[in-house]
This record gives C-alpha cells, sequence and structure tokens, in this order.
C-alpha cells in the first residue's frame, strides 16, 4: 500500500500476513491439563500464608484454611491483640471435578488489563456487629507471573463483606487465565525517492549535535547566562543518560553487603539504583506528596514537613518529625518482630524509620512523632518504574504513619540492616567521585 506524510513524502509499505490470532484458540482447544481449582491444590496443601501488611492492619491469608485481620498493640501488660476471622474455607470435593465453568472465566479490570479470575469464597468468619452474621471474603486469584502467592489488595465491598484479589503464577498455567499477549507486528515503509525521511533526519541530526555537546570540553565562563529553562531541561536529560560528572558533588554507594536478592527489573538498572542512592537516601533530593490542603515532603534521614502555601506564597509548616539514628533504634529493639525489615518470598518489601521531636501537639500537650515505611512496589502495580506515591494517615492524635512506595527502593531495601538502615560510603573510584544533579540557570 501507498501512504503520503505531512510532509508531502510518499512511502510503500508492506503489511505482515498474518497475525497468530489463531495461537490462543488452539493452545485451548488442545488443553486438557489440571483445572484451576486442581491448580491451587498446590498452595492448599503446602500450608501457604500470604500477608499483607496495611496501616493499621495486617491481613493473613492461609490458602485453604481461613483469612483473619489483626493489629498487635504494645501495653504495660504485654501485647493486646485484636484480631477478627475474615472467613474460614469449606473444600466441596462433589464440585472439585466440575469443569463447567472454567473455560469462561469472569474478569475484573485491573490497572486496565482485563483479568480473568478464579474466585474461592470463605464463610463463617467473626460475627459481624453490624450486621449480625458471620463475616464473608471472596478471594479472586489472577494469573501473574514469578509470583508464588501475593495479596495484591483487599477491600470491604459491603459491611463485613470483603473482596481480597491474590496474584499466583499457578493460574498462568491454564490458557483461559492468561491475559491475551499483545504482539506487535512490522510494516515496513520504504522511501520512493531512496532519500531518507526527513522525521529520521531530523532525529539524526539531533543526535550528532547531542554528541558535540556531550563530548566538547567547555568552561563555565562559556556558558550563556540567559539559556532557558526548556533548553536547560534538555541539557540534564542528555547529562543524566550518559552520566557526566560535576564538581563538588560525591557519589556514594552501598557500604553494606547486600542480603537478598532483588528481581532484574528497570528499577532495579543501576543507573536507576545510583540515582536513588545519591539523591534520595543522602537527602540530597526530598519527596514531595499531597493534595489536599496539606502537603507533605519527607527528605530521608533528615525531617517529615506538613506545610500549606497560601495563593500570596505564604507558608505554613509544621514539623512531623527528626530523624535521631540512636533514637530510631531503640524504638526498633523495643518491638523488633514488628519494626524490623518485612520479609516476602525471600526479599525485604518494607523498611520502617521513626521520626521524632516533631512540633508541639497541643492536643496531647506533647511532640508529634511519624513513622515512615518505605516499601518496594512491585512493577506491575506501579504505573512507572520511577515514580514515588506518598500516604499519611494520621491512627492517634498527632502521631502519624507515612508510606512511601516506588519499584526504585527494591533494590535498595536488599542491603539494609536489622534496623532497617542502609548504610552508604564515598564511592573510591576516582572517576566516579562527581554524579549528576539537575542543571537549573542562576536566579
Amino acid at each position: 500500500m501507498k501512504i503520503r506524510t505531512k510532509s508531502n513524502e510518499q512511502f510503500t509499505c508492506r503489511l505482515p500476513i498474518g497475525t497468530g490470532e489463531n495461537d490462543a484458540e488452539n493452545e485451548l482447544i488442545n488443553y486438557d491439563g489440571p483445572s484451576p481449582k486442581e491448580l491451587l491444590e498446590k498452595i492448599y496443601k503446602e500450608k501457604k500464608c500470604s500477608f499483607l501488611i496495611d496501616t493499621y492492619w495486617t491481613y493473613e491469608l492461609c490458602h485453604g484454611k481461613y483469612v483473619v485481620q489483626f493489629h498487635e498493640q504494645m501495653t504495660v501488660r504485654g501485647v493486646y491483640k485484636t484480631e477478627y476471622y475474615l472467613g474460614n474455607y469449606a473444600v466441596d470435593y462433589s464440585n472439585l471435578k466440575d469443569r463447567s465453568n472454567e473455560f469462561d472465566p469472569p474478569k475484573r479490570l485491573l490497572q486496565g488489563e482485563n483479568y480473568p479470575y478464579f474466585s474461592v469464597l470463605y464463610t463463617q468468619g467473626t460475627t459481624c456487629d453490624l450486621t449480625g452474621k458471620p463475616r464473608t471474603i471472596e478471594v479472586l486469584y489472577i494469573c501473574a507471573q514469578n509470583e508464588k502467592a501475593r495479596i495484591l489488595s483487599i477491600t470491604e465491598t459491603s459491611s463485613c463483606k470483603y473482596e481480597m484479589i491474590v496474584m499466583t503464577e499457578l493460574l498462568c498455567k491454564h490458557p483461559k487465565y492468561k491475559l491475551t499477549a499483545k504482539k506487535d507486528f512490522e510494516i515496513t515503509c520504504y522511501n520512493e525517492d531512496g532519500s531518507k525521511p526527513l522525521s529520521l533526519q531530523k532525529l539524526t541530526d539531533f543526535h550528532d549535535e547531542t554528541f558535540k555537546r556531550e563530548f566538547t570540553i567547555t568552561h563555565e565562563e562559556d556558558w550563556d547566562d540567559d539559556i532557558d529553562n526548556e533548553k536547560y531541561d534538555e541539557i540534564f536529560y542528555e547529562q543524566y543518560k550518559t552520566g557526566p560528572k560535576y564538581p563538588d558533588q560525591t557519589a556514594y554507594k552501598f557500604a553494606g553487603e547486600k542480603r537478598f536478592i532483588s528481581p532484574d527489573t528497570l528499577a532495579n538498572s543501576k543507573s536507576i539504583v545510583e540515582h536513588t542512592v545519591n539523591n534520595i537516601l543522602t537527602g540530597r533530593e526530598c519527596i514531595f506528596g499531597g493534595q489536599g490542603w496539606w502537603q507533605y515532603q519527607i527528605c530521608y534521614g533528615n525531617r517529615v514537613l506538613q506545610y500549606h502555601v497560601e495563593p500570596d506564597g505564604q507558608r505554613t509548616e509544621i514539623t512531623l518529625g527528626l530523624f535521631d539514628e540512636e533514637v530510631h533504634k531503640a524504638w526498633v529493639d523495643e518491638k523488633p518482630k514488628e519494626r524490623q525489615p518485612k520479609k516476602f518470598d525471600g526479599r525485604i518489601t518494607q523498611i520502617s524509620h521513626m521520626y521524632t521531636k516533631g512540633d508541639l501537639c497541643d492536643a496531647v500537650k506533647a511532640h508529634r512523632s511519624i513513622e515512615v515505611r518505605i516499601r518496594c512496589q512491585p512493577e506491575s502495580q506501579a504505573q512507572s518504574s520511577l515514580a514515588i506515591s506518598l500516604s499519611l494517615h494520621e491512627p492517634k492524635t498527632c502521631q502519624y504513619i507515612l508510606i512511601v512506595e516506588s519499584a526504585r527502593f527494591c533494590e535498595p531495601l536488599q542491603y539494609a540492616d536489622d534496623h532497617g538502615l542502609i548504610a552508604l560510603k564515598p564511592v573510591e573510584d576516582e572517576s566516579q567521585k562527581n554524579i549528576p544533579e539537575p542543571l537549573r540557570p542562576d536566579p
């Protein structure tokens, strides 16, 4: 076929023959393996349990047994535990071999994808005060490669009725529960007059200019003071890719040994990890969040602030906590089982830091304090490999919990010690003593 561009360039294109749409249908027709119920029997027999740590509640799913939510609180008399059973599992052996619905499973929209799921109902939980009936929970299992059995989310759909979504690779063995693979097919086009397309020529010219700018020695006095912000942003983007070094910016690396293995993902690549270490974990860059009246700012290993900026620029600021390493260690040692790094599936998924000595709270006549929970967010759940999400809760007056979550923390967390601290040290290599930082024109 022939097409014409906006620049009036004439191209001849060849479309691919066949798209492989029948592959999935053929796989389904030829499938005679275990049913979804039989596939899940593996984790039932292993007596495996999965956990989800939320702000206040911790959820425990023991597959094929029960689902419980609980909270532990230290009192003068010891540990006080509040718990509610959301449901108990009762296997129906008469329907174990029933395969009537497995080839037309229901679907749930998650992160823009329609996931087929297999539902398991847990009933006869703790009696609900609101309804007078036992709690129930529906566990939805979905296919997710390289996930043994991880809880994705839990919601209360109505009073004392819950829904939990669990990701497991076991269901991926069934063709009807795998996501439809998206395949890219190449369309080949060529310019009829044999010249290079204008858009490609512009891209080549841009890279040639970038190469000259990056590898030509210049002096600070040669910079144009009137260069605009857009130009500086472009320069910083290229510098970040190639890793140039700037004076008086010492580079750091992990000081301790890596204790656990993290998955090989984009967020765990060398350049991203180095940026996280030298900009966030050193405290050089603070993280901002919040969409309401109050905004939040955390400078790792330094302080956590809550602030509001008026339209006229006037700023109201409250210090929620300051970081003191010795105070933090004492806080962890007080309840090590609850406050030491959380592990799942052979790697650290969360560390907790205590920031104390915040501004005085008039309501309780005491200083504010905040627990900062830094979590590894799997890339399958993240909108971006580099994005950082913040959520603040106040379970008690002037005592806060800040959840900082990102895929970029997955690798650094594996270097945390038993107190959740990540030690850093200067890079010894002379060629890596400096790190890139965003360029901005002088005010």
